[in-house]
């Protein structure tokens, strides 16, 4: 998922590539229906969370009437897509001056609001850059990230024994180390992604047996629907990763919703086996031109194009449905955010939601 703080992983492609990836895309559009208006759109009740340092001053209270306000949206589960990132971590005491969002009171304000956690591990800013290199050095970054990631895991597995004694907060774990089709799925790299996420569920594993493990991944169309699909299998299975989340791609201009179907429907097929979750990502934003060439801009998307984008992922099947994020874009203060959450306000009380305005 992008950062609002960072650039969006995988858009490092040149022109003449962007030309090729748009091309067969287009013609994977074409063999495509349009989402099938015969389908209900999927209850949303799972959103993504960034902990940054503007966090680091809330109050108890404060995380109390965020996660209320997240349970009056109809999301039951909230997954904290890091533990830790740059300067600030769940892990700390504020009192030393660090940029710490202290997890026992994550716990305590989601147990207060009815909402159960996932927890992510470590976001490093620089993941994706270093996946750029030979081989050797890319086996020794990621060498390097286990061996962080291992105390890391252990940490917050002591303080889950604190903040969450019986097991009524935290749901399992989520890896910050997003997939895609690109840079991870090279035939010289596949080894390593495949060695580096098994030993890295073993450790979690090790560190909580009972919690499963879900990971997310994106596609932008360097490998095709069935390809994927079928890497994504094999990389599953390999793992023992329990959940693997499918970002649409819609919101960062990835995908179009017509492209993003066709990854569905090879996703549904290759990952029905009993024991796997297969959860779909909505994008809830919509990605505008940055004023630099580094900066990641969004706005909150539209109601229409939200709910076409939910109805796709109940016609195949996708559970949980998760949105990228509910805080950013439905409780944000824009104009474009108060939109869209009159729109989801009227869909979780089952009313009719009200039409787009013109030029939505």
């Amino acid at each position: 998922m992008p950062t609002s703080h960072t650039g969006t992983p995988g858009n490092a492609i040149g022109r003449a590539s962007r030309c090729a990836l748009w091309l067969a895309l287009s013609l994977v559009a074409q063999s495509t229906p349009a989402v099938s208006a015969d389908c209900r759109s999927a209850p949303a009740t799972v959103t993504f969370l960034q902990v940054w340092t503007d966090h680091a001053p809330w109050s108890e209270k404060d995380w109390s009437a965020h996660f209320g306000e997240l349970a009056a949206l109809g999301f039951e589960e909230v997954i904290l897509q890091w533990s830790s990132h740059a300067d600030t971590t769940v892990l700390g005491d504020p009192s030393d001056g660090s940029n710490t969002v202290p997890l026992a009171v994550l716990a305590k304000s989601a147990r207060k609001a009815g909402v159960r956690l996932w927890l992510g591990l470590t976001y490093d800013p620089k993941f994706w850059s270093s996946l750029n290199r030979g081989s050797e050095v890319v086996a020794s970054y990621l060498n390097r990230r286990l061996a962080r990631e291992k105390i890391q895991i252990g940490r917050l597995a002591s303080q889950i024994n604190e903040v969450d004694p019986a097991g009524d907060v935290f749901s399992g774990w989520y890896i910050s180390d997003e997939i895609d089709d690109g840079k991870w799925r090279t035939s010289e790299s596949d080894g390593l992604v495949t060695r580096y996420l098994t030993l890295l569920r073993e450790q979690l594993a090790q560190a909580r047996p009972t919690w499963p493990v879900m990971i997310s991944g994106f596609a932008t169309g360097r490998m095709s629907p069935r390809g994927w699909a079928q890497s994504s299998e094999d990389l599953l299975g390999a793992t023992k990763i329990e959940g693997f989340l499918f970002q649409d791609g819609v919101g960062a201009g990835h995908l179009t919703l017509e492209q993003s179907e066709s990854y569905l429907k090879a996703l549904e097929t290759a990952l029905a086996p009993p024991g796997r979750n297969f959860g779909v990502v909505i994008e809830i934003f919509r990605k505008l031109p940055s004023v630099d060439s580094g900066g990641f801009t969004a706005e909150s998307a539209s109601g229409d194009r939200v709910e076409k984008q939910l109805r796709q992922a109940s016609c195949y099947g996708a559970d949980p449905v998760v949105v990228f994020s509910a805080p950013e874009y439905l409780l944000g203060k824009e104009s474009a955010a108060r939109r869209l959450k009159i729109y989801w306000d009227a869909r979780t009380s089952r009313a009719t939601p009200p039409p787009p305005r013109a030029g939505e």
